[in-house]
């Protein structure tokens, strides 16, 4: 089905399972609480329109375009978005579990959780979205709110998250070799055993963060902030750490062979049990620090 054009339309509750809509244009439509499970929206034209609640099941939504789309609470799971631009979209509360998004966009995309105050005084509060065992290659996450979401088991190798929000985030065994973390807030977020080689932390904030047992080996951490994070048993071995701030980090029995710690702040980190053979410690503030007791 090719240039369909349904603008005009009044859908209430659309029920096309299965359907076949390649190309269909549904932009700026009310589809809420629809139902388009398994269905072909193949390089649909879907931007601006109101998804809210609606079920898009392993359907294929290949290039699809979902930019400035409203998709609370709608499900993905095992959808295949490959090359599908989401950018600017609300994500809150939708599910992607097991979706295949390589390489999505999702640039300034709204999937954090958020709290606003209601009229009566009460606190509003949207979820966040769940990508949980997903395919995210090459995604494209810049600038984007992800503030809480779920990682858990994806893949997200050569991801960007350039200046993202992912405070709380849970990326825990997720793969994130080569990603590019930029600028970006991870503070108190988990990536407990995450892949991280290789990948960019520069300038960016994991203050309280959790990287238990992750491997950082050749990871560039230059002027990154990680504050009172957590790293025992890290494996950081050739990682570049120029002018970091690990300042009351926790790096017991962490690997930190061969690494740049060059002008590095340790101020009452705990290295204890730390391999720090052949690392560059030139400059670096010890005070405070089981190296020098």
């Amino acid at each position: 089905m090719n240039e369909v054009n349904i603008t005009n339309w009044k859908l209430y509750f659309p029920k096309l399972e299965r359907a076949n809509l390649e190309e269909v244009n549904l932009s700026g439509l009310d589809l809420e609480g629809g139902d388009f499970s398994f269905a072909n929206l193949n390089k649909a034209n879907l931007e601006g329109a109101d998804l809210t609640k609606v079920y898009l099941i392993s359907a294929v939504l290949t290039e699809a375009n979902l930019k400035k789309s409203w998709c609370n609470k709608t499900y993905f799971d095992r959808a295949w978005l490959r090359k599908a631009n989401l950018m600017g979209g609300n994500f809150t509360g939708a599910t992607f579990k097991s979706a295949n998004l390589e390489e999505t966009n999702f640039e300034e995309a709204q999937c954090g959780q958020t709290d606003r105050k209601l009229d009566n005084g009460m606190i509003g509060r949207s979820f966040a979205a769940d990508f949980s065992f997903s395919n995210l290659r090459k995604a494209n996450f810049k600038n984007a709110d992800l503030n809480s979401v779920k990682f858990p088991r994806t893949d997200l190798e050569y991801a960007i998250f350039e200046g993202a929000n992912l405070k709380n985030a849970i990326l825990d065994y997720a793969n994130l070799s080569s990603a590019d973390f930029t600028k970006a807030n991870l503070e108190r977020a988990y990536l407990r055993r995450a892949d991280l080689r290789i990948v960019n932390f520069k300038d960016a904030n994991l203050k309280n963060a959790n990287l238990s047992g992750a491997d950082l080996n050749s990871a560039k951490l230059e002027g990154g902030c990680f504050e009172s994070a957590y790293l025992k048993n890290a494996d950081l071995r050739f990682a570049h750490f120029y002018k970091g701030d690990f300042s009351k980090a926790n790096l017991e029995s962490a690997n930190l062979e061969g690494a740049d710690l060059s002008g590095v702040n340790f101020k009452d980190a705990n290295l204890k049990n730390a391999n720090l053979s052949g690392a560059n410690l030139e400059g670096a503030n010890l005070e405070g620090t089981d190296i020098l007791e």
